[in-house]
């Protein structure tokens, strides 16, 4: 709902415009469910997950819905095998205009997962 002023008063209206970066909030999506493949996910980035959480937040919740089924087939694709034995570090960073979300483990195997600026995805693993 959207707070609307029409002859000195305010009232609400049903038209909300889109408040969240899909980026953003698909690479959200991807940090917690590939995160969870490890024994522990150790966040290298501060804030970096905490404004991609308002983005996901953001969106309506039939869309996430969709997301999280989108991306856990992806994931799935991988065949990663066992890693939940494993600590990892999370790292972010942009190549151009691509988001890279890098899991690395110090050796023992890596995911990386590039979201596009339209949501799609890439996604390696080792």
């Amino acid at each position: 709902m959207c707070l609307e002023r029409s002859a000195n008063m305010y009232s609400l209206s049903s038209e909300k415009t889109k408040s969240y970066d899909l980026q953003q909030a698909t690479a959200y999506c991807v940090y917690m469910m590939a995160g969870s493949f490890f024994h522990r996910t150790r966040n290298m980035n501060g804030f970096l997950v905490e404004r991609m959480y308002m983005h996901y937040a953001e969106m309506p919740a039939n869309r996430r819905v969709k997301l999280e089924d989108r991306i856990l087939k992806q994931l799935e694709k991988l065949r990663l095998g066992r890693m939940d034995d494993l600590d990892c570090c999370f790292v972010a960073h942009y190549i151009g205009e691509d988001y890279c979300l890098d899991f690395l483990t110090g050796g023992f195997g890596w995911i990386r997962v590039v979201v596009q600026p339209d949501g799609r995805l890439n996604a390696v693993g080792e």
